[in-house]
């Protein structure tokens, strides 16, 4: 089994690695082992997917270094979508030009940017979804978005061509 894609990685290396430590958060000491982080992508893939998120479609991802990072880019890619990666250190003008530009259809953020995102008229963004306290934002957080999905990976062809269509989609 060969890695082609980054959909291919999670699934690949569950398979090579199982129970193995994948990636450890040293700030909080959270592990994922490469089972754990490929069915945590599949919930993220299950989760975009019952968003609306299909092949082509952008996500956007506005926080400091975490872990759901990683889910939610390769959950993405388990649906040929595209991420988004907004530079937290950008003001609240310069981040909604950068979310309303890309169509960005799920906003996955984290807590302390909750003030910036109250100064923003999002256009596109049709789920937001909070890593950490979403106090009275109205918005799910990260678990209870994932909590009803399962870790089941999305029926979505996903090959270096499906990825260069994807790109070629955005390039035009």
């Amino acid at each position: 089994m060969e890695i082609q894609t980054l959909a291919d990685v999670t699934r690949v290396q569950a398979q090579r690695y199982g129970d193995r430590p994948a990636l450890t958060y040293v700030n909080d000491g959270r592990t994922w082992s490469f089972r754990q982080l490929d069915e945590d992508a599949n919930r993220v893939a299950q989760a975009l997917a019952a968003d609306g998120v299909k092949a082509h479609d952008l996500v956007a991802y506005l926080d400091k270094n975490a872990p759901e990072y990683f889910l939610y880019l390769y959950g993405g890619a388990k649906l040929n979508a595209v991420s988004v990666a907004v530079n937290w250190r950008l003001a609240p003008p310069e981040m909604e030009y950068v979310l309303n530009n890309s169509e960005a259809k799920v906003l996955v953020i984290g807590e302390e940017f909750l003030p910036a995102l109250k100064q923003m008229t999002l256009e596109h963004v049709e789920r937001v979804v909070v890593l950490g306290d979403p106090g009275d934002s109205g918005h799910l957080t990260w678990d209870q978005w994932l909590a009803p999905q399962a870790a089941i990976a999305p029926q979505v062809e996903v090959t270096a061509e499906t990825f260069s269509d994807t790109v070629r989609g955005i390039e035009a």
